[in-house]
């Protein structure tokens, strides 16, 4: 008689797959379902890094989409932000502030289709994409932006009236 060949790795063997099974399964709608962020301040900014595992439908203007796989989407709001969430982590129910966002920086392992009104595509496997100083249309704006994804706090943002502003005290 042959034993079951899973037994034989040992006693975490279920506890894993049905984590497995759960993570493949689980979804996210906005910000609610099986995420987590990071919220972390910068000079001027706040820096939000999203994790997600298993679908995600987005609906926000600047990042609308469907994404079905692991992911990191992470975004830079301006700091000034009147509904900017204190630093720390959140679970299940975010509170993204409602401030268009000024860079989005992703990394998927998965499915992604994107649909903002600047751009749509499709990607398939591992995307890595960075969009920084997004401005809307109809807004004139001088700003400054450092930032670097894997470095959040070391984030820098400046709005000026005039870029010479911007370029001096930066």
């Amino acid at each position: 008689m042959s034993r079951c060949p899973l037994r034989t790795i040992g006693r975490w063997t279920a506890p894993l797959l049905a984590l497995l099974a759960f993570g493949a399964s689980a979804c996210a709608v906005d910000d609610m379902g099986f995420i987590a962020a990071e919220f972390t301040e910068g000079e001027g900014a706040l820096v939000v890094d999203v994790y997600s595992l298993g679908g995600q439908l987005r609906t926000r203007s600047d990042d609308a989409g469907f994404t079905l796989g692991v992911q990191r989407r992470s975004y830079v709001f301006p700091r000034d932000a009147k509904d900017s969430p204190d630093p720390g982590w959140q679970f299940f129910w975010l509170s993204l502030p409602e401030t268009e966002v000024v860079a989005i920086d992703t990394r998927i392992l998965g499915l992604e289709v994107w649909t903002t009104s600047s751009e749509a595509s499709l990607a398939l496997g591992f995307k890595a994409s960075t969009i920084l100083a997004r401005v809307p249309r109809d807004r004139s704006v001088a700003m400054m932006l450092a930032y670097t994804p894997d470095q959040p706090s070391q984030t820098r943002l400046k709005y000026c009236e005039e870029e010479r502003e911007c370029w001096d005290e930066f």
